[in-house]
């Protein structure tokens, strides 16, 4: 067994600052990673918590206004073929623990999994994060090279059914094997986390962002809303035109009631 020459803070410390690179250098965004106390931690569910501004669910008022989740999980190396997954790789393997360990009460306690599920079940994007080496200065390298977010391993908790015990890989492996019960589970390639640029037309995406001023605007903001779009259909503009100001002014309700810088791309 190999274990890593770092602790998990300072594999959580790493990506995040590389999250809020990300964010800067190709959103021209600023966030700001939200870290819960360790009381906190247990009910929530998460290390790290960012409100992302491509993410496409708005804050969550439950999880401290974020969006996106991370769960860190410390990887050891098991080399030899005594290792109780060994026969799932041939070859030596990383594996992180799920549950977390009671020392009080002794026992193994899947409450942390179980909150990540049901952050993942409300539509919001959750993942466990783990390191892809045992030795501080491979992600010390990587982060000075801006590359350690393309190799750090994202297991996707909407994919995690059972309470496995385990989680398991190999560097080049394209998917984890989640045990005791086998469960191939695909890794998440960071880019695909990130960004998630699927496309739309500007009037579905008109519907969706309406959809979620309503549910989430104070009421009176609501109504604001509605009767300013209301009052732009009588401007004298092609209709061509039309969409694109409804677009503007909804985007603009975004960012100011919501905080949510939404980003599109035309091709």
């Amino acid at each position: 067994m190999r274990y890593a020459d770092f602790g998990e803070c300072q594999l959580q410390s790493m990506v995040n600052i590389e999250m809020v690179r990300h964010a800067m250098e190709h959103h021209n965004h600023y966030v700001v990673p939200i870290i819960p106390t360790l009381a906190a931690e247990y009910y929530l569910g998460w290390d790290t918590g960012f409100l992302m501004p491509y993410e496409t669910m708005p804050p969550s008022a439950s999880n401290r206004g974020c969006n996106l989740f991370i769960q860190y999980k410390l990887s050891e190396i098991v080399e030899g073929v005594r290792g109780g997954e060994y026969a799932h790789w041939n070859q030596e393997y990383f594996r992180f623990q799920i549950p977390h360990y009671d020392s009080d009460s002794g026992v193994y306690d899947y409450h942390q999994l179980h909150a990540l599920q049901s952050i993942s079940q409300s539509g919001y994007s959750a993942f466990y994060a783990t390191n892809h080496s045992v030795e501080l200065s491979v992600l010390s390298g990587q982060t000075i090279q801006g590359v350690l977010l393309n190799n750090i391993p994202f297991l996707d908790v909407a994919n995690v059914i059972d309470d496995h015990f385990y989680c398991t890989f190999t560097q080049d492996s394209p998917h984890f094997i989640l045990c005791s019960e086998k469960e191939e589970v695909k890794k998440q390639d960071f880019r695909r986390i990130i960004e998630k640029v699927e496309p739309t037309t500007l009037k579905s995406d008109i519907k969706s962002i309406s959809k979620i001023l309503k549910e989430h605007l104070p009421r009176s903001i609501s109504k604001m809303l509605m009767e300013e779009l209301e009052s732009q259909s009588n401007v004298d503009i092609p209709d061509e035109f039309r969409v694109y100001r409804s677009f503007a002014l909804l985007t603009r309700y975004l960012r100011v009631g919501l905080n949510i810088h939404l980003f599109r791309i035309y091709r």
